[in-house]
């Protein structure tokens, strides 16, 4: 048995679209229904988290940007500032199943991904979208 069958997704990626009438045996209807499910599964159990990072480094370590950029305030006409770092600002968006999960995602990013563990620190904050 075939059956033809046109299928319009507007929250899949173009590439993933079916615009043209596809015959289907019952087994890739099976296979397009699951498909489909998992889709739609993905966005009731994940929820979206947005995350901002910030990495610094340490208070041992000399920091040469920031140096330069304290001693030449003066030039500027801008006095008394006594102290100047300069780090890094991440914005993340992201699935999570949990804030649990989200956290842990976020530590793994920062721990392997994003911050020198040996030269800088990291904070983060997460709220739920």
């Amino acid at each position: 048995m075939c059956l033809s069958v046109r299928v319009y997704v507007s929250n899949i990626p173009k590439s993933k679209i079916f615009e043209n009438i596809i015959t289907y045996t019952p087994i890739h209807l099976n296979t397009l229904f699951i498909t489909f499910a998992k889709i739609k599964l993905h966005k009731i159990l994940y929820m979206k988290y947005f995350a901002e990072i910030d990495i610094m480094p340490k208070k041992e370590l000399l920091d040469p940007q920031g140096k330069t950029v304290s001693n030449n305030m003066k030039n500027l006409d801008i006095s008394g500032v006594d102290d100047v770092r300069i780090g890094k600002h991440i914005t993340m968006t992201f699935d999570a199943s949990s804030e649990e999960d989200a956290n842990t995602k976020v530590e793994t990013a920062c721990k392997k991904l994003l911050a020198n563990m040996i030269m800088e620190n990291y904070t983060f904050s997460l709220k739920q979208l």
